[in-house]
């Protein structure tokens, strides 16, 4: 079985994907490391008796509620609970793994500020195929904070989860799992629940599907050229480069590739010295694909490896400022 090592490097949608197919996971030292000193932001924030959203304070309507320190905990109980509203049925495995592993990478980022106990929580979820009952339609809040919350519970023992092929509670699923269950302290909760782990696992899924769709309509176009010995002449780089779009170039280039070897570059042998224009336009239809599939590849990745938390965790470099900023830089909150 393959492993895949989450580090500080941007992790690529292909790792994802084997996670998802079930590849180990592990966090590199450098990632453990940024997450123990992100929590170290969070720990003097909740030592201090500054106002901080979602860890000294409530959440929504309740932003402005101040919390004591017997209640912080409690609160971030509350949140994963009181957001597990959903409806439907139940996502496939390979979204949840896909969710599981974005919220895993979300927090190696060191933005969440969420204890490295979370993190190795999602990590044994993931090598041992836990996988959250996480249903399909949320109503609580924004976004996946419903969905969020379904997969939360679970680690904490709530919930519902499937474990080798058996609908159990989360707790017994961790029991044989021989996960022990998270104990969430401040901002864990809030954590867990605050991203979009489904829509950004969900949407690398696509992108995996759109992109083996792009190929399988190559494969058609070959096989059709091939059978009506159409003219090859559409799919000479100098047409591409004259173009000069990546995807029209890459579909020419695939289609090419594929029919190497093939008797239609032979001179004379095609039928024609024009095709059907639905043979002419194959590079720029399939092109146009490539290019939009590309560009939502590019959007999940830099979503699959952003640190968007609320409040965010900012972490100091080594970094002249240019100016005194207005506001603490250790952690910042958009309401």
């Amino acid at each position: 079985m393959s492993t895949v090592t989450i580090t500080e490097e941007p992790l690529r949608l292909e790792d994802l994907l084997a996670i998802v197919a079930g590849a180990r996971v592990e966090l590199a030292a450098g990632v453990r490391s940024k997450i123990a000193t992100s929590r170290a932001v969070v720990d003097r924030a909740l030592a201090s008796n500054e106002a901080v959203y979602g860890m000294t304070t409530q959440v929504g309507h309740g932003k402005d509620t101040r919390l004591s320190e017997e209640e912080i905990r409690g609160e971030q109980m509350f949140l994963v609970m009181s957001h597990s509203g959903g409806v439907g049925r139940a996502l496939p495995t390979s979204q949840v793994r896909a969710a599981l592993a974005v919220r895993l990478n979300g927090i190696a980022r060191g933005g969440s500020g969420a204890s490295p106990a979370v993190a190795d929580v999602l990590v044994a979820m993931l090598n041992a195929d836990v996988h959250a009952v996480v249903p399909e339609i949320g109503s609580v809040g924004a976004s996946d904070l419903v969905l969020m919350a379904a997969m939360a519970q679970v680690t904490i023992g709530r919930g519902r989860a499937e474990y080798q092929g058996e609908v159990l509670s989360g707790g017994e699923a961790l029991r044989r799992a021989g996960i022990t269950p998270l104990v969430l302290s401040g901002k864990d909760g809030l954590a867990l629940i605050s991203a979009n782990g489904i829509s950004i696992g969900h949407a690398a899924l696509v992108v995996d599907r759109a992109e083996k769709a792009a190929d399988a309509a190559d494969v058609a176009a070959a096989l059709s050229m091939e059978a009506t010995a159409a003219n090859p002449s559409i799919l000479h780089p100098a047409v591409a480069r004259a173009k000069g779009i990546p995807g029209q170039a890459a579909a020419a280039d695939h289609i090419r590739e594929l029919m190497s070897g093939s008797g239609l570059f032979e001179p004379g042998a095609a039928r024609s010295v024009q095709d059907a224009l639905s043979f002419r336009v194959v590079p720029q239809v399939h092109g146009a694909l490539r290019e939009y599939v590309a560009a939502a590849r590019n959007a999940v990745t830099v979503e699959l490896n952003s640190a968007d938390d609320n409040p965010l965790i900012l972490l100091r470099v080594a970094v002249r400022p240019l100016a005194q900023p207005p506001f603490p830089m250790e952690h910042i909150g958009t309401l």
